[in-house]
């Protein structure tokens, strides 16, 4: 499971309030049978971040999150969201989230190429036309127990700080960089990092480069929104 470091820009946030800049996010994760919830690592501005949304209007939001989904806030009641994730309206709040334990032995891990979202024609020519096949690497790992991507050999995670976000997910951020042109406007680059423990089995990881521009650089290169390079990578136990 080679690590991947990009560059990338993280939306802008609103100015928190200093209970927000403290208090612990708590995260719904849809499941598609109901709601799992419990109380995230990162704070709630930190999550925001992390997550790529607006900080919430008040510390009563809940950062709903799930698989092929956009993170967004959602100030409904705990059972009404596990109804909209398909629960009955259970509300319950997990103490200990998680707990799966990749096993020790043999790992082969696929590195796809890399692909471009929203970003100016020019660039994301350039990226199709550098395209690669997928490269695979294999390698014996024996993970930390219980287990925790900050405890991982050097090689395989180096000096990436993680925090959790989700169920046997976790994010880190690795750059964070702002330049402001005034009048102009703002450009806003930052590099996150995604790990997925999805079984004993298999992990994925995904790096993304973020890059807001300012309204007048959106218009002359003819994009809307942010462009994001994302590089994933698949890891599965293949043997002991």
């Amino acid at each position: 499971m080679r690590m991947i470091s990009l560059l990338m820009a993280a939306a802008a946030c609103a100015v928190a309030s200093p209970a927000m800049a403290e208090q612990k996010a708590l995260v719904a994760e849809c499941t598609g049978s109901g709601a799992r919830f419990f109380l995230s690592d990162l704070t709630i501005t930190e999550a925001s971040v992390s997550a790529g949304t607006n900080v919430p209007s008040s510390s009563d939001g809940v950062l709903i999150v799930g698989v092929g989904e956009r993170p967004y806030w959602s100030f409904a009641a705990r059972k009404q969201i596990d109804k909209d994730c398909g629960g009955d309206g259970q509300d319950e709040i997990e103490l200990f989230p998680g707990g799966l334990q990749p096993r020790d032995g043999n790992w082969r891990t696929t590195v796809k190429a890399a692909r471009a979202q929203g970003c100016p024609q020019m660039l994301a020519s350039a990226i199709a036309a550098k395209t690669e096949a997928p490269q695979t690497t294999t390698r014996r790992i024996n993970f930390p127990k219980p287990f925790d991507p900050n405890e991982l050999p050097r090689d395989f995670n180096p000096g990436h700080s993680w925090s959790a976000a989700g169920d046997n997910r976790w994010t880190a951020s690795i750059f964070n960089q702002g330049i402001d042109f005034g009048a102009g406007g703002s450009q806003k680059t930052s590099v996150n990092l995604t790990m997925e423990l999805i079984s004993e089995t298999e992990i994925r990881n995904s790096g993304s480069v973020k890059i807001s521009l300012p309204a007048i650089a959106q218009k002359t290169l003819n994009i809307s929104g942010d462009c994001r390079v994302i590089t994933d990578s698949v890891s599965t136990w293949i043997g002991d």
